[in-house]
């Protein structure tokens, strides 16, 4: 096997021994060594490669009594009711904030009405809204079941939220507390303008209501919506969270724990739910603690946790449940000895009616964050030109952090495991009673602090190390797809120090290809046992086998000396990893970091908007070959000299890269510089329509009149005729002047500068000809755009841009130009702004029409085989329905395709003997169609009788 999967002797290290190994290496100034001990476990000893196994748990003492304290806690407390059970006032948002909606599952169902049926959905999939807070962390939201039964979307709208408040709130308030009244806004609308900041944002308030009125309250509140078809037969949701040792307890005093109970149920009055109470749950949990320790779950230790909660179940019963759907393992800082896990019973947990089971450490408190911050999840696009400098930053943040709870700063962390259940609240008394020490010592341990944090600080300082080095490397080599996976694994691999590894389908396939491959079904841990007779296809990604994530291999490239992937490995799919940097293509990457002189505008957050929803425009020679045709630029003439791309150097480039041949828009030195030309003006004008505008509703089609069919045939002779595909369109005459402008931005020089352009980067024709730009000289790049011009000064119309992007629809001052409407544009409405070539058209005479003839299917038949055309009275031809004129539109003004040219290859030296139209074709052919349809109509008919 070769770089990056060789064989290698194996060196099994423990935590402990890991740090010693990174010591040396730091203190003697081997970054390099450190980084690849670090991210892709490889080791020079005594000059021989070593490949790094980590066993997390060796050498590490077991959880026991009484080096380590139980301690008992009551952590949540949810309930659903159409009552209001609080004893302490509740503060009400007339504006709710959608932020603090349930989204995410509660591991409960609801019990519901739908259609007149009972059934039970899960929460959050019922229409919901936080309205109102109470305590510290509690919240109160109501839920609309009957969403559920209608056929409207069950997302809740502003006009809910209206409703909400002026026909369920308002007057309920002034039905149970009218002297409090006053001091509410006297409507939604009202509401909004009084929260509303003088930037926009909203900065959402409170009213209060004593507790007295809150179960009249309920009541009004119900009856005001009872008959809204939408929000009808609200329910109420009360979320009772708590902090981590709010609500504690010595484990096993069964004193305390009632008490606890009791103080957690202080706000609440559950003796008016009792009977509900099958509607109420509550978390118990027990936390193990051992000072001067970070404690962690053993991912061996699953299953006995599993038994102890559900005594019930067979041993077939608990494997079953851990290789289901509702298990998932929590693995702790990429080291797969560690791991905590979530898992829903189902039906398997209603013996012991537990819902939920949750088993997690809490040395994530350190980097746990609500609002975004440094230690946020990051995404990918944290890697591009401007987010990167943040993400150097952030990783900073996340190390110091680290080394501070190593003790560097004077103290060290704890961290403690928790193992906690959620049960209906009539069993929170009877529910984790007891922890076994048996238990205790085959599930958990306890890892010295310094151990603990120095791992993860080393295991960041080495991504730290690559991302630094990264931010300030050339835009081509970032851009090249070595480079791009690196930097999508570090961070795939830093969120996963700091939170579980993502469940993203992206990120799997991406740690998947970037990991070791290795012989199937062998030992690699133990070389001298290895099979080296096996296929070389018959490989397999190690996956936890090396006890800690580690990459197959990093390294720098021997010439340039930046850090990538190995080449042959991190074969991730070309559409996954332009998923991870939020891409359609490797083009618009390389655009986004500049290494085509370009950068992308971000898009904006509204993903309804049209720029957003622009992706990289199909390769004209895929969607329609017969458009590309010669130009006859006569570019033979010219010396002009593509310069090659990047090419990587290490001892990973026997292996062949795939990536090369991967991408279509690919140039060279040996690249046909007159084909480029024909297929990259032919793509222009395809890439144009491709991006023409939509409409300004979601709802509303787009400006263009052509069809998808018709978009598909769009060629350069468009441009040539003065019939506008759009259904409105103001337009003005350009002169020579406008012109040459339209053409830089249309193919900008190598002196213009890019930046901020919408519409462009999605065009595979841009990206095409920034690749050019970049590996042309000056002079010769010029000499190429000068053979162009003249074709674009051929054209008779073109969108009129502006300096950022192609197109734009929006009314133009007449005051500044003279402007035209046409269409329903001529109704002082929008409209698609449209240049007239002024030196071909002084005075245009411009009619809005569908200029391009669709392709027909059938062309395979033979005319000879078909009937006659129809003959009019006195013996002529029927004129075709394309020879007829609809409205004031000749329909003579339909586009010939041009020819391709392969037909040019065919007819140059023959002469061409004059056949029937098309238009007589295509009459004929739908004849003998109708024919057809009838004898096989006829067979059928008479085959059944």
């Amino acid at each position: 096997m070769e770089y990056p999967d060789e064989i290698l002797p194996a060196l099994q290290l423990s935590l402990s021994g890991l740090l010693a190994r990174t010591r040396p290496l730091i203190s003697q100034g081997h970054s390099d060594d450190f980084v690849e001990l670090m991210l892709a476990g490889r080791l020079p000893v005594n000059g021989q490669e070593h490949r790094v196994f980590v066993n997390a748990a060796q050498g590490m003492e077991p959880a026991s009594l009484p080096d380590c304290r139980l301690v008992g806690d009551f952590d949540s407390l949810i309930g659903f009711t159409t009552r209001l059970p609080i004893t302490v006032p509740l503060s009400i948002y007339p504006v709710p904030s959608f932020k603090h909606t349930l989204k995410k599952s509660l591991h409960i169902d609801m019990e519901v009405t739908v259609n007149g049926e009972k059934r039970s959905v899960a929460a959050h999939k019922i229409a919901n809204v936080c309205f109102a807070t109470f305590g510290v962390r509690s919240q109160v939201r109501a839920f609309f079941p009957r969403l559920l039964s209608t056929d409207e979307s069950p997302l809740l709208t502003q006009e809910d939220l209206a409703t909400i408040y002026d026909v369920g709130i308002l007057p309920a308030i002034k039905n149970v507390a009218p002297d409090q009244s006053a001091h509410w806004p006297p409507s939604y609308q009202a509401a909004m303008a009084l929260y509303r900041g003088p930037a926009g944002q909203l900065h959402m308030g409170t009213v209060d209501i004593p507790p007295a009125t809150l179960s009249r309250f309920a009541v009004a509140f119900r009856q005001n919506m009872q008959t809204n078809l939408r929000l009808g037969k609200p329910m109420f949701q009360i979320e009772l969270r708590g902090t981590k040792g709010m609500y504690s307890f010595p484990f096993s005093d069964a004193v305390a724990r009632r008490d606890a109970l009791d103080r957690m149920l202080d706000n609440v009055d559950l003796i008016a739910e009792r009977n509900a109470l099958k509607q109420w749950y509550v978390d118990v949990g027990v936390e193990i603690i051992c000072p001067d320790h970070v404690v962690q779950w053993l991912s061996s230790g699953h299953w006995a946790l599993l038994r102890h909660a559900m005594p019930s179940l067979s041993q077939a019963e608990i494997t079953a449940l851990l290789r289901g759907s509702n298990f998932a393992e929590d693995v702790s800082g990429h080291l797969f000895d560690l791991a905590g896990f979530r898992c829903t019973p189902g039906a398997r947990g209603r013996h012991e009616q537990i819902h939920y089971i949750n088993t997690y450490t809490t040395d994530k408190t350190v980097t746990y964050q609500l609002h975004r911050g440094a230690f946020s999840q990051h995404t990918t696009t944290s890697l591009y030109p401007g987010p990167i400098t943040k993400l150097v930053s952030d990783v900073t943040t996340i190390a110091d952090m680290f080394n501070e709870c190593a003790g560097n700063g004077g103290h060290t962390q704890d961290g403690t495991a928790r193992f906690e259940i959620r049960v209906r609240m009539e069993n929170a008394l009877a529910t984790l009673l007891t922890f076994p020490p048996a238990l205790l010592e085959s599930t958990a341990i306890c890892i010295p602090n310094s151990v603990w944090w120095d791992f993860k600080f080393c295991r960041t300082a080495a991504i730290s190390y690559v991302v630094k080095e990264m931010s300030s490397d050339p835009p081509q080599s970032r851009a090249h797809i070595q480079s791009l996976v690196l930097g999508a694994a570090l961070v795939y691999m830093l969120n996963a120090i700091t939170q579980r590894p993502s469940e993203w389908r992206a990120e799997r396939a991406l740690a998947e290809a970037c990991a070791l491959y290795v012989p199937s079904g062998e030992d690699v841990a133990n070389p001298i046992t290895l099979d080296l007779d096996y296929e070389p296809t018959d490989k397999e990604p190690i996956g936890d086998g090396q006890g800690l994530y580690f990459l197959c291999g990093i390294l720098r490239d021997e010439e340039h000396q930046w850090w990538r992937a190995p080449v042959g490995r991190g074969r991730i799919e070309l559409p996954q990893l332009f998923t991870l940097y939020r891409a359609t293509s490797l083009g618009e990457i390389e655009a986004t970091l500049g290494a085509t002189g370009v950068r992308r505008r971000r898009r904006p957050a509204n993903l309804t908007r049209i720029a957003n929803q622009r992706q990289r425009t199909t390769e004209i020679e895929f969607t329609n070959p017969e458009a590309v045709v010669p130009l006859d630029l006569d570019l033979e003439g010219l010396v002009i000299t593509i310069s090659p791309t990047l090419r990587l150097t290490g001892r990973d480039i026997p292996v062949t890269d795939a990536y090369d041949d991967e991408e279509v828009d690919a140039i060279g030195p040996d690249t046909d510089v007159s084909m480029l030309f024909d297929r990259l003006v032919a793509q222009w004008a395809y890439d144009m329509i491709q991006v023409s505008p939509n409409m300004k509703s979601r709802n509303d089609p787009s400006w263009t009149t052509l069809s998808v069919d018709q978009q598909r045939l769009v060629t350069l002779s468009l441009y040539k005729r003065l019939v506008l595909p759009f259904k409105g369109v103001w337009y003005r005459t350009g002169d020579a002047k406008y012109w040459d402008l339209l053409f830089d931005r249309f193919f900008p020089p190598q002196t213009k500068s890019l930046d901020k352009l919408q519409n462009y980067p999605g065009c595979r024709y841009f990206q095409l000809w920034l690749r050019l730009r970049a590996q042309v000289a000056k002079a010769p790049f010029e000499q190429l755009r000068n053979r162009l011009r003249p074709i674009f000064r051929d054209l008779d119309w073109l969108p009129y841009t502006d300096s950022d992007r192609i197109w734009n629809t929006r009314k133009p001052l007449q005051s500044v130009h003279a402007w035209t409407p046409l269409g329903s544009a001529a109704n002082t409405g929008p409209g698609v702004r449209i240049a007239i070539n002024g030196m071909k058209h002084p005075h245009p005479t411009v009619v809005l029409g569908v200029a391009i003839e669709e392709e027909e299917e059938d062309d395979e038949i033979d005319p000879r085989h078909l009937p006659p055309p129809p003959q009019s009275k006195n013996g002529q031809s029927t004129p075709s329905q394309s020879q007829r004129s609809i409205g004031h539109l000749p329909l003579e003004l339909q586009i010939e395709q041009p020819e391709s040219r392969l037909h040019r290859a065919v007819t140059r030296d023959r002469q061409v003997v004059a056949g029937p139209s098309q238009e007589a074709i295509n009459s004929w052919r739908s004849t003998l169609e109708t024919d057809l349809g009838r004898m096989n109509l006829r067979e059928e008919e008479e085959a059944s009788e």
